[in-house]
């Protein structure tokens, strides 16, 4: 007969014990300080400022042409001289045209939202199968977002 208890969701004969070792305790000690300390607004709203942070980080946003193949790349880079990231697509002898960069809020957010759209036309990567019209309508798609304008009891330009 098995004495062992079924903790943790441990099945009889597994081999293992789920929640019993000093990690799982260490673990559900730090969630209980965590949720403790989200009671405190301060602690919970800085928090919320930082994450807001993270998540609005502004870069340069390019379309580049493969010439040889007429694939089309659409990617990001935050260096502040974008023209290093591009110059690695000659370095691999890649025979490139800029199409499009311009410097964007949200940059990475706006690229995946960009890429989830477009993805049945993807090849590999960031690199997809588009015509100039799908270009087009990119580019204006990123002119949107860049000059959008919100309302909050009157319109004004997104800062």
């Amino acid at each position: 007969m098995d004495k062992r208890k079924n903790n943790g969701g441990s099945r009889k004969g597994a081999g293992r014990k789920q929640g019993t070792g000093v990690s799982t305790k260490i673990k559900k000690y730090v969630e209980e300080m965590m949720l403790e300390m989200l009671k405190d607004e301060s602690i919970n709203n800085q928090i919320m400022v930082e994450l807001k942070q993270l998540s609005l980080t502004s870069g340069w946003i390019y379309i580049i042409r493969d010439v040889n193949n007429n694939e089309v790349k659409i990617g990001v880079t935050q260096k502040e001289n974008p023209k290093g990231r591009l110059s690695q697509y000659v370095s691999h002898k890649i025979d490139i045209e800029l199409l499009f960069i311009d410097k964007i809020e949200d940059c990475f957010e706006l690229e995946n939202e960009i890429h989830i759209s477009i993805e049945r036309r993807r090849i590999k990567g960031d690199w997809f199968k588009l015509n100039s019209e799908d270009v087009y309508k990119i580019i204006s798609t990123i002119n949107n977002h860049k000059h959008k304008t919100i309302y909050d009891g009157r319109w004004k330009k997104k800062q």
